[in-house]
């Protein structure tokens, strides 16, 4: 099955620096320690992954948690996957009309070679961080959030640090106020359309 290509958007600094809230020399120590790619020479661009990761980057780094270099891609790849499970991430396009959102969203991922969390989120929004710097997807901050786990004591000997997913990939959406994701040629319909319902007798 042929899969479209797709195109990531590009944001300038000061667009970049409106939608994350982080400032401009702020994402350009992050690009200069490189932790942020640049596009073909071009070191002031941001894709929908660029601006997911200064805001994790941020985030964790608000928290004393910035020397943690694995959390943070991970955390990027969980919020922009959310970014672009919204039908409107992506440019009009006559054949994704129908679409299933989350198809589209793992093909984006998939083609730009970034990780993919669908498998650990299991659509909970919640990613926290716990005592000894490990990390999971959780639905609710509660006593019954541990149930069935093993975890070490260390593990919750100390503060939790949430970041709400759901509501961070929103956020850059609606903060970007166009598509975050263009297609380059014809999209196979069926290769995205929605799992057919049964219907009940």
């Amino acid at each position: 099955m042929n899969f479209p290509d797709f195109e990531l958007e590009r944001f300038g600094p000061v667009d970049a620096e409106r939608i994350t809230g982080v400032s401009r020399g702020a994402a350009r120590k992050y690009r200069e320690q490189g932790l942020l790619p640049s596009f073909e020479g071009r070191q002031g661009e941001f894709s929908v992954f660029d601006l997911a990761m200064v805001m994790a980057l941020a985030g964790l780094k608000a928290r004393d948690l910035f020397g943690n270099k694995t959390i943070a891609p991970w955390l990027a790849s969980a919020i922009a996957r959310r970014a672009l499970e919204h039908e409107n991430a992506y440019a009009a396009h006559p054949d994704l009309f129908g679409a299933d959102p989350l198809a589209l969203a793992g093909e984006v991922l998939r083609q730009h070679s970034r990780p993919d969390p669908a498998n650990a989120m299991r659509m909970r929004r919640l990613f926290v961080i716990f005592a000894d710097l490990t990390g999971n997807f959780y639905d609710a901050v509660d006593a019954d959030m541990l149930e069935g786990q093993v975890i070490e004591p260390k593990s919750i000997a100390g503060p939790l640090v949430v970041f709400d997913t759901l509501a961070l990939g929103a956020h850059i959406l609606a903060a970007a106020g166009r598509p975050l994701v263009r297609v380059s040629e014809a999209v196979p319909f069926e290769a995205f359309s929605r799992p057919a319902r049964v219907m009940a007798d």
